[in-house]
């Protein structure tokens, strides 16, 4: 008589966590180096308290008059621009917050976010998309702007002026007991006068500094650390004033390989934060370093449409992005940015607002209020914005999804079988678990107690991936258990 002897497989039950989610994106093309708690794709989520939980939203604009709060009505087909400031208001002794915006036909309107209602028209018109900068007139700050082309257009605290042969100021700065001006005439020299009234610089013979080095032109002038900095083309170069009279110092910081888009250099916190096509680099008045972040490998950053501002200790870039999977909010039409890295300047986290198309961005920041504003492209082209913390877009709730690279779990070359999913969720969620064989997807409902979910999945290699399109989404705890087979 024969006899068959069964051997039982050896096999192991481990629980696989997934409790580090404020880990940022890695961009390793092996994916199986990347942990199981690591992620390869992120985008509106946040991940910064090490749960998955409703990232940035948009809003409409809002004010608040008196007790009221109410939504900014802007009656037009589309907005070009948008300029937000606080004047200080001497006469009733307060501070005010402007908001200016250009519409369709090319004039500039503003509103005082105090006042319900009232939008001021004015009549000037541009043929470019203007710059603002608040200078000094008569002892009184006020409101400039101006274009390569068009004449400044003035902004006074009951008028309006134009000027037709004042220089078209692209940049003004105000340091040492000078002024200091970027004209779009004289592209590769600083201007400055000891004439604190820009106003009166028609007919006004100015000292000028020329650059004739590769840096190429002059685009921007900012005052940091107490000192004077020119961002140009290709570098920054720095001003020294020895003494009150004009004898200053020259120094040449930095020279980059690539052009520096003028639309990102914004001061956040001890350092100034700038774009090229190969990234994000920072400046701390002396060095300039690269940021080095995985994401921005996945950025069109050739396109020059790259727009960005600081506000409340982060850093904030639109830009085009590459993603992998369904098509989100803009992407459905034609765009040119879709997404808004969000880039903690202390903690280094990093979060990902994907689907919107920002044209440019505008700060509000007094002590009556701190806004940060965005105009659109695309369906939104009408409506001014501002950032908020609620997961949704104009009310939409945002599609959020965290997916991890493929993982074999600590035991490579193992067959592995995935039979329980253990998690908890605030909201309703979809959990997909891909191997190299197979792949399924489970429907999660919401609860406030954790959850343990049969589950089936075999493979060497893993990918999980959570996706969600609700409001008040908190994912905060997920495990697997696994049973490897020795």
């Amino acid at each position: 008589m024969l006899t068959k002897n069964l051997l039982t497989p050896k096999t192991k039950n481990i629980i696989v966590s997934f409790d580090k989610f404020n880990e940022n994106l890695q961009n390793d093309t092996n994916k199986t180096l990347i942990s199981e708690s690591q992620c390869s794709e992120c985008y509106n989520y946040s991940t910064k308290k090490g749960r998955l939980e409703d990232g940035y939203g948009i809003q409409r604009l809002t004010g608040k008059s008196g007790e009221e709060e109410y939504v900014v009505e802007i009656a037009c087909e589309e907005i070009k621009g948008i300029w937000a400031t606080t004047w200080i208001n001497e006469f009733n002794n307060k501070i005010d917050d402007y908001v200016f915006f250009m519409t369709e036909d090319n004039t500039i309107d503003y509103l005082e976010l105090s006042m319900k209602d009232v939008i001021i028209s004015t009549d000037e018109v541009f043929t470019e998309v203007p710059v603002l900068n608040n200078i000094v007139a008569s002892e009184e700050p006020v409101f400039a702007f101006t274009s390569p082309v068009d004449n400044v257009y003035v902004i006074t605290a009951d008028n309006a002026f134009v000027y037709t042969d004042l220089p078209k100021f692209l940049s003004v700065c105000y340091h040492y007991d000078k002024t200091f001006a970027v004209t779009a005439e004289i592209s590769n020299a600083l201007v400055y006068s000891t004439e604190r009234d820009i106003t009166n610089w028609e007919g006004l013979e100015l000292n000028r500094m020329e650059f004739f080095d590769a840096r190429g032109r002059l685009l921007k002038l900012l005052c940091f650390n107490d000192n004077l900095y020119i961002f140009r083309e290709f570098g920054i170069t720095k001003v020294s004033q020895y003494s009150m009279k004009a004898e200053f110092g020259i120094d040449h910081l930095y020279q980059s390989q690539s052009y520096i888009y003028p639309e990102t250099i914004s001061i956040c916190g001890d350092k100034v934060f700038f774009m090229t096509r190969d990234g994000l680099y920072e400046f701390n008045g002396t060095n300039v370093s690269k940021v080095k972040l995985e994401c921005l490998k996945r950025a069109d950053l050739c396109s020059a449409n790259a727009v960005a501002v600081s506000y409340d200790g982060l850093y904030f870039m639109a830009l085009k992005m590459n993603f992998e999977d369904e098509l989100i909010g803009c992407e459905a039409d034609d765009f040119t940015n879709n997404a808004v890295v969000i880039y903690d300047c202390a903690s280094e986290n990093v979060e990902i607002l994907r689907g919107v198309d920002i044209k440019q961005f505008a700060v509000v920041n007094s002590c009556n209020k701190t806004k940060l504003l965005a105009i659109f492209r695309g369906q939104y082209k009408n409506l001014v914005g501002e950032f908020v913390k609620n997961g949704k877009i104009f009310d939409e709730p945002t599609f959020k999804k965290w997916r991890s690279g493929f993982c074999d779990f600590g035991y490579p070359n193992k067959l592995k079988h995935i039979n329980e999913i253990h998690v908890l969720t605030s909201s309703d969620c979809s959990l997909t678990i891909k191997s190299e064989t197979e792949s399924k997807t489970y429907e999660i409902k919401g609860s406030e107690r954790p959850q343990r979910i049969k589950a089936s999945v075999k493979g060497k290699l893993f990918e999980t991936s959570f996706k969600a399109s609700c409001e008040n989404q908190k994912l905060s705890y997920a495990n697997l258990s696994v049973t490897v087979y020795q």
